[in-house]
């Protein structure tokens, strides 16, 4: 008896590869919630409104502005008026610059310049080699002819800060000596007379 093939049905094997055949998994998206509006700083382009924001977050610590005050402060300049042309006023004289202003055609156009240095400048620009003669010859000529031609003393106090600075240089016991002291007479009375002080009279022996 000869052997009967069975060939199977079309419809059952179509059924049988439709289930066996997988469905291709969806990808799930998965939902974000948004964050709460507290926690949201928006961009924005006013930084001081964003400056409050941050402040009223707890722990943010936000950095102290500089003013410009404050910035300036931390600026050493050794002369008070900086309009001054700085071919002719130089912004940080030398010493042999100052001690020969008194041989220049003009001398008295530097009064104001001189008196306007601050001290802490020449404190360190004498430091080192002590206080020039010259200098100090000029400095009193030049506080005499500014006290006298003026009725308000803008550099008032500048000039007794330099005064008191003088003798705590060095070599000023020998650059003294070279004062004329009617010169340094009427400076300090100058002095007192608008400010009522005496300490320059103590400082330079004046009675």
């Amino acid at each position: 008896m000869g052997k009967h093939t069975v060939t199977p049905n079309n419809a059952d094997s179509k059924k049988r590869d439709i289930s066996n055949t997988k469905e291709p998994e969806v990808e799930k998206k998965q939902h974000i919630s948004p964050l709460p509006k507290s926690a949201v700083i928006e961009e924005r382009d006013d930084h001081g409104e964003l400056e409050k924001e941050l402040a009223q977050i707890g722990g943010v610590i936000l950095p102290k502005k500089q003013t410009a005050s404050t910035q300036d402060s931390n600026i050493s300049k050794p002369i008070r008026k900086s309009s001054l042309d700085p071919d002719k006023y130089p912004e940080k004289p030398t010493i042999l610059f100052l001690s020969t202003i008194k041989r220049n055609r003009d001398p008295e156009s530097y009064d104001e310049y001189v008196l306007g240095i601050e001290p802490k400048y020449y404190k360190s620009l004498f430091r080192s080699s002590g206080l020039d003669t010259e200098f100090l010859k000029f400095f009193f000529e030049a506080a005499l002819r500014y006290l006298n031609s003026h009725t308000e003393y803008p550099l008032m106090n500048n000039i007794i800060a330099n005064l008191e600075l003088f003798p705590q240089l060095p070599r000023f016991s020998i650059a003294s000596m070279f004062l004329a002291s009617s010169q340094v007479k009427k400076v300090c009375d100058k002095i007192k007379s608008v400010t009522d002080s005496t300490s320059l009279h103590h400082l330079y022996k004046i009675k």
